[in-house]
Formats: C-alpha cells, structure tokens, sequence
C-alpha cells in the first residue's frame, strides 16, 4: 500500500509551473522506504534506539530545457540521531538524481512532465563513544578517546 501511495505521490508531484522558457527549480519533498530492518535489530541489540524505515527528506533541484524538452538535477537528505547507552549514533540519508523528460503545457505555464528518474541514495553512519564527564584537559592527554 506505501508504494502504490508513493507513486500516487510522485505523479501528483510530478506536475508544475514552468515559465515561458521551460526553466523553473523549486523544493523538492521525498519519502524513502529503504529496508533497514537488520540494521535496526542490530542497534536493538546494541541498546540503541530503533530506526524508522520510512524516511522523509528534503531538498532542491532545478529542471531547463529548449522548447518542451526538459532536463532537471535534484539533491536531497536528511538526518537522524540514534542515541544509546554510551553510544551516539548520526544517520545521514542522502541522494541525487537527474530527471530527463518532455513538458506538456496544460494552461499558460501549468503542465506535467512525464520523465525518468535516474539516481541514487547512500546512508552515511558515524558513531562515536559518549564522553560523559571528560573535559577539555583529559581529552588532550588521551586524544584517541
């Protein structure tokens, strides 16, 4: 049922408002489902906290062409942070992709665009030990902590 709404989503999202010249960029809104379900059982074993699998990220991206010939470049990301028992966890979910396609104007600029979406996404982690009550001077003395 979440893909069959996603594609809903992504049509409905698809049409927008060009200018006479076929150039326009604007805000682009996404929902990820990757499966993360391993990953979120081994940070439940770890005392961490559990990551969603449904993932909604935020960015930009711009679409030009000549005539109805359109090509547009998106970026996209968002992050998490999964804190455990001595344990901090930073999530970074991100993408880009390019989207060729052909403009069909409806009413004075309003149209939609069918096209293809070629891309691709990457989940960063980085994990670091909590320091708790170390302070600036013990950190010198012993950096590797």
């Amino acid at each position: 049922m979440k893909k069959v709404f996603f594609a809903l989503l992504t049509l409905g999202l698809m049409s927008g408002f060009a200018a006479e010249e076929v150039n326009f960029a604007g805000f682009v809104l996404s929902y990820m489902m990757p499966d993360l379900t391993a990953l979120s059982d081994d940070f439940n074993d770890a005392g961490l906290s559990t990551i969603d699998d449904d993932i909604v990220t935020f960015g930009y991206g711009s679409w030009g062409g000549f005539k109805n010939v359109v090509f547009g470049l998106w970026g996209y990301g968002r992050k998490g942070k999964y804190d455990g028992l001595g344990t901090s966890t930073r999530m970074t979910y991100s993408g880009i992709f390019a989207e060729p396609g052909y403009f069909i104007d409806i009413y004075k600029g309003f149209g939609i665009m069918p096209g293809v979406s070629l891309g691709a996404s990457k989940i960063k982690l980085k994990m670091r030990e909590v320091l708790g009550d170390a302070d600036f001077d013990d950190l010198l003395q012993e950096p590797t902590r």
